[in-house]
């Protein structure tokens, strides 16, 4: 595996971290020249990404290791100088504890910033359908999109939901002009997850903290409002495998709703074959009902596609509404 994972870690070095985290974006070229960080970075879970996973175990070991010389860059991003050698010698001194948190934990950052990505298209989507939305996510962690009608969001020239929220996200719409929307009401919620956060545990709290990239404590201070409202709130997220729930949860849905099922950076930790399967089981249940399938995944130039699928007895339509940024800073309208 380590010279696949060592062309993972060039991508996430060359394309996805430079203008993000230059930390990551020097530590990962280094690394992906490195046997021993490679091989420890190998007891990952499969599909998981080696640099987001190693450095967030790293990031995670940390936050009760103040003193550490790599506690300050790792919080703050600093590249005054070259970090390198400090971080092999941590990794290697703690790759137990490394390696243990690489073969327990999973990439499970719930951006809540991408709720602004999704949630024209659903609003959309609502207003055509005029009747109710079920909303299935997959790979909900914590379910903190699940609860994104209770975060206020400011799109530049306007602004929707309630202004009081804990949670403000701020997205910058850029192309065509974004048509201003309601928020979508959706009359019920479900996430499947293979390994469910619990948004009211501490511990696992401080694994999405630690996912959270050096240098970004307006992401984290974000993520733990959201938590905190997850926590009161008690959304349901199933233990579950997707692609085995599925099918009988989609047979279970009142057939007046209109099923939207939506997913946010997950499926790029599929097989092709997981790929072609989901696509199957969403076209087999649409002989049955419409399904509306959103996706925000990861685009070659390191950004992202919002794509909305419209699966009915006649196919599948599948179209690109916007590029965005990953971390849903912007987003770039042509729906």
């Amino acid at each position: 595996m380590t010279s696949t994972t060592a062309d993972k870690f060039r991508r996430f070095g060359a394309i996805e971290a430079p203008s993000r985290c230059p930390l990551y974006a020097a530590l990962a070229l280094r690394v992906a020249e490195d046997a021993a960080l490679l091989e420890l970075a190998d007891t990952r879970q499969p599909g998981q990404p080696p640099g987001n996973m190693l450095f967030g175990a790293v990031r995670y070991l940390l936050q009760a290791m103040p003193d550490a010389a790599l506690a300050e860059p790792f919080r703050s991003g600093d590249v005054s100088r070259d970090w390198f050698p400090e971080f092999r010698r941590f990794c290697l001194a703690e790759s137990d504890r490394v390696s243990a948190l690489l073969r327990k934990r999973r990439t499970q950052t719930n951006e809540v910033a991408r709720c602004a990505l999704w949630l024209p298209v659903l609003a959309q989507v609502g207003a055509r359908a005029d009747r109710p939305i079920t909303l299935i996510e997959i790979g909900a962690s914590a379910g903190l999109n699940l609860q994104f009608d209770r975060y206020h969001y400011d799109y530049g020239d306007w602004q929707v939901g309630p202004r009081d929220s804990s949670v403000s996200l701020a997205c910058a719409a850029r192309g065509q002009d974004l048509a201003r929307f309601a928020m979508p009401r959706v009359e019920s919620r479900h996430g499947l997850d293979l390994n469910p956060i619990d948004p009211g545990d501490a511990d696992e709290g401080r694994w999405l903290a630690a996912l959270v990239w050096p240098g970004k404590p307006a992401r984290e201070t974000r993520l733990r409002a959201a938590l905190r409202l997850a926590a009161a709130d008690g959304h349901l997220v199933e233990t579950a495998d997707a692609l085995e729930r599925l099918p009988t949860l989609l047979r279970a849905i009142d057939p007046r709703h209109l099923v939207c099922v939506l997913h946010t950076f997950v499926v790029y930790q599929f097989t092709p074959a997981q790929r072609q399967e989901l696509n199957s089981i969403l076209c087999t249940a649409a002989a049955e009902r419409d399904i509306v399938r959103i996706a925000i995944e990861t685009n070659t130039g390191g950004d992202a596609d919002v794509t909305c699928a419209t699966y009915t007895a006649d196919g599948e339509d599948n179209r690109l509404l916007a590029t965005a940024d990953a971390w849903g800073e912007w987003l770039d309208w042509n729906g």
